[in-house]
């Protein structure tokens, strides 16, 4: 056997011995967290359940108990999410935009009184780099949480935009909460540094703004095309196509702060779209 092949043959084994190796770690890490903290979060679910019912009468207390169960089942959602993640692996393709709808969902259904609108530009690929996918949907994720939490939105919007020279993906959402506070709290910097964290680790950064007309806030992500993957199939190949996936508007200013596509795009929500729960 020649030498050249013998070492791209050696490289090869040595790669696909560390893939095993690098998944085999994943799954056990997974069945960690599984077994030792998603056990422990239920528990302390259970626990509150029971602090609940011996504190009837006692309002403040009842308030403060449905705090600490909101963010125990955020935890938990969260956590589940990752061994979900951990057990698939990172490396395949992910819809990312269906990720984003499948958590607003489950948002809906807890606080039906935030409104949703999701818009998608027709050059925005169908699937991503499962890695990035997981990145971005976690800035997103705690973009809506900020904006609910800190800013007591009631409107939010996120747009999926590519580039007019397809040199950086997009991804931005407005809310039109209390906007950026002078002197943001301790657990709303850490989130945001977080975002800035993952952006980072794309090569991309994020930009926090004001809303439209001065209102709420905005959060833009920008990451180099390259980090979505090889280029994919989109739902739309026509620079006028309309947004695909788009909602319903929660309103004229979150349509606007939602990071619409080009103006030539920017038609009327497509007819076939079904509303998210807690859409108008």
């Amino acid at each position: 056997m020649p030498a050249r092949t013998a070492q791209a043959t050696a490289k090869k084994s040595l790669r696909a011995h560390r893939a095993s190796d690098s998944d085999e770690v994943r799954r056990e890490f997974a069945r960690l967290l599984h077994d030792g903290v998603a056990q422990t979060l239920s528990v302390m679910l259970l626990e509150l359940d029971e602090l609940r019912v011996e504190q009837q009468g006692q309002g403040l207390a009842l308030t403060r108990v449905d705090g600490l169960e909101r963010s125990t089942r955020k935890a938990l959602s969260e956590l589940r999410d990752l061994v979900r993640q951990l057990r698939a692996g990172r490396d395949g393709d992910r819809d990312l935009v269906k990720l984003v709808k499948r958590a607003i969902r489950a948002r809906a259904g807890v606080r039906p009184a935030v409104k949703y609108e999701l818009l998608v530009s027709p050059a925005w690929p169908e699937r991503i780099t499962g890695r990035t996918a997981a990145e971005l949907h976690r800035i997103v994720e705690e973009a809506i949480e900020n904006a609910i939490r800190h800013g007591g939105a009631r409107q939010i919007g996120v747009g999926f935009t590519v580039s007019a020279r397809a040199l950086y993906a997009r991804v931005a959402v407005t809310d039109d909460g209390r906007g950026l506070p002078a002197r943001r709290s301790r657990s709303g910097g850490l989130g945001i540094l977080g975002m800035r964290e993952r952006a980072l680790l794309l090569g991309g950064k994020v930009q926090l703004g004001a809303g439209p007309g001065g209102r709420g806030t905005t959060v833009r992500v920008s990451v180099p095309v390259e980090a979505l993957g090889p280029p994919s199939k989109s739902s739309a190949s026509s620079e006028n196509a309309s947004p695909r996936r788009a909602m319903p508007s929660a309103g004229a200013a979150l349509r606007q702060g939602a990071a619409p596509p080009p103006s030539r795009r920017r038609s009327r929500p497509q007819s076939g779209a079904k509303p998210l729960p807690g859409a108008p």
